[in-house]
């Protein structure tokens, strides 16, 4: 398969950023081994927000490996309103490799999304079929239906979730090649079509077979070492009808697995396993009550470190959690433009499969609806982020500019899609998402607060919004009064010396901002479409409490009386 994208380094020259990266560069000197965003792009585990195949909508992708060591790595899909897998492979990526694959649906719009791959590195339990492989209900149906939906359908989008295992070695099987070497690409051995291919990737699969050296000993320190990282992924939504693409880079985190062997948490699992997964972190922090998973999470220039026993998937959280995302939307009919914004919840289904602290910040459990919490949407129009702004007047001076706030959005799925002005429809206008799914907004100067609705339907345009994940009736600009209200929050387990534990409000997301233009005006029969996709902007709001009260609020600290 041709390469559809290809990333590109640049070295940072921004002073501030400089900055930034060197604090949590300090604190991870300080703190050796513990789980980090990588804002270079490599990392251990790689987390994609989005793929779909609604509407004819193509998603391409690629991992890339960096290193000069034979990976073994877990790729697997989610769908989007539970995080049920629905397919997973085993990659083993020879040095500097990359794979690339695709997602289609299958022509049928009730039917699962069929993944392609003409890709030559060694996959476990075999290569992708020419055909394709078709995504599976097998975790949310019969005993494991979670009360949503049960249809292929539901695996048409969803998020991407990679693993990395171990780096693979020789040790094992050393006649006539050892693993390693059988997954690495010999410049002798080419296809029909020319392409380089690996040594022997039937040693591979064989490995995994009935007596095979993995399936006896898939963890064995001398073939499967822990992993190091340097990793990364890229991938794209390609509307090829209308001949625009959304192209994005995966989330990076390092430092996921730091420990100096792979006895106690094995990491390297049989291909169709659902493990390894995210609650398997474990850093090497030394810790009474056993290994631990310690997150270090940057705001300005203040490294926060929350520190989990259990529940280890919270670290991971812990470094996606905003109390606030924001960004663009335009809508302007003259320039033909559709916003939509998606927001994804990687880790949710993590949480939601336990209770009590370990399921926070989310709260309610999956049902037929969904698991839905509550955000707070506050919208603002172009010229009100350059002029005096007040969210409430109570009176106006010569000018007074409309806070536009909206119903506050129920978030309902494991990925949600926020469509904005649309007219109604049988599917979303950017990602083609059943509109029974997606969270409808309509702006409007002249909203009847009683309905919610716009009568005369919408006539904002163009502006940016502010999303509160959570915490819908709490005022966060104001953190010490704001504390002791928070029901979505995520608190460290270890205590630090000052016997505080850092809190973050909010919910842990990875937010996206696409809109599609529509240009009829170049020429007479000559109609031209454009895209882009940003990164929603994020906000944390982060604080030091002395623990949770009964009644499961943050007990703040008590302000000091001589400052």
């Amino acid at each position: 398969m041709n390469k559809i994208l290809e990333r590109h380094g640049a070295r940072p020259r921004c002073r501030a950023r400089a900055t930034l990266v060197g604090a949590l560069a300090l604190a991870l000197g300080a703190q050796a081994g513990a789980v980090s965003l990588n804002p270079d792009g490599q990392g251990q585990v790689l987390l994609f927000p989005y793929y779909t195949v609604n509407g004819g909508l193509v998603t391409v992708m690629s991992l890339t490996n960096h290193s000069d060591r034979v990976k073994a790595v877990k790729l697997r899909f989610r769908e989007a309103r539970n995080s049920r897998e629905v397919t997973d492979l085993n990659l083993y990526l020879s040095p500097f490799d990359q794979w690339t694959g695709a997602l289609i649906d299958n022509g049928d719009p009730h039917g699962p999304a069929l993944l392609l791959s003409d890709d030559t590195s060694c996959v476990a339990p075999g290569q992708v079929p020419a055909t394709g492989q078709a995504f599976v209900n097998y975790q949310y149906v019969g005993a494991n239906g979670d009360g949503g939906p049960t249809g292929l359908d539901r695996t048409r989008d969803g998020h991407i979730e990679v693993i990395e295992m171990g780096v693979v070695g020789d040790a094992q099987g050393a006649e006539p090649v050892g693993l390693a070497s059988a997954a690495t690409h010999d410049p002798d051995l080419r296809d029909d079509a020319g392409r380089v291919l690996p040594s022997d990737c039937g040693k591979i699969r064989a490995a995994w077979q009935a007596n095979g050296v993995w399936r006896l000993a898939p963890n064995s320190d001398d073939d499967v070492a822990p992993p190091t990282g340097g990793l990364s992924g890229a991938a794209a939504i390609v509307d090829v009808a209308q001949g625009i693409a959304y192209p994005y880079a995966a989330t990076a985190i390092d430092h996921f697995f730091d420990r100096p062997d792979l006895a106690a948490s094995p990491l390297h699992a049989l291909p169709g396993s659902i493990v390894p997964t995210l609650d398997q972190a474990e850093d090497l922090i030394a810790d009474a009550a056993g290994g631990t998973a310690t997150a270090l999470v940057l705001r300005g220039n203040t490294v926060h470190s929350l520190g989990f026993r259990a529940a280890r998937y919270r670290a991971v959280s812990a470094l996606l959690t905003r109390s606030e995302l924001s960004g663009d939307f335009n809508t302007a009919p003259g320039m033909g433009a559709s916003s939509e914004w998606l927001i994804s919840f990687p880790t949710k289904a993590y949480h939601l499969a336990n209770s009590g602290e370990t399921r926070r910040p989310f709260l309610d459990a999956f049902d037929a609806e969904g698991s839905c919490e509550t955000a707070a949407l506050t919208v603002r129009t172009r010229e009100a982020g350059t002029l005096p702004f007040d969210p409430w007047p109570s009176a106006c001076e010569f000018f007074c500019l409309p806070d536009l706030r909206s119903e506050a959005p129920d978030l309902c799925d494991a990925v949600s899609v926020v469509t904005i002005n649309q007219a109604a429809g049988l599917a979303s206008a950017v990602l083609r998402v059943p509109t029974d799914r997606t969270v409808d907004m309509q702006f409007c100067t002249d909203r009847d607060t009683d309905t919610q609705t716009c009568p005369n339907g919408p006539d904002v345009h163009e502006g940016w919004l502010r999303i509160q994940l959570g915490n819908a009736d709490v005022e966060l600009d104001r953190p010490r009064s704001a504390t002791a209200s928070l029901v979505h929050f995520l608190v460290g387990e270890i205590v630090a010396a000052d016997e505080t534990r850092p809190l973050l409000a909010g919910l842990p997301a990875l937010g996206l901002d696409l809109t599609r233009y529509v240009n009829a005006q170049i020429e007479p029969g000559v109609l031209a479409n454009y895209s882009t996709l940003q990164p929603l902007n994020a906000e944390r709001f982060a604080v030091p409490v002395l623990g949770i009260d009964e009644a499961g609020f943050p007990i703040p600290v008590p302000e000091d009386p001589n400052p």
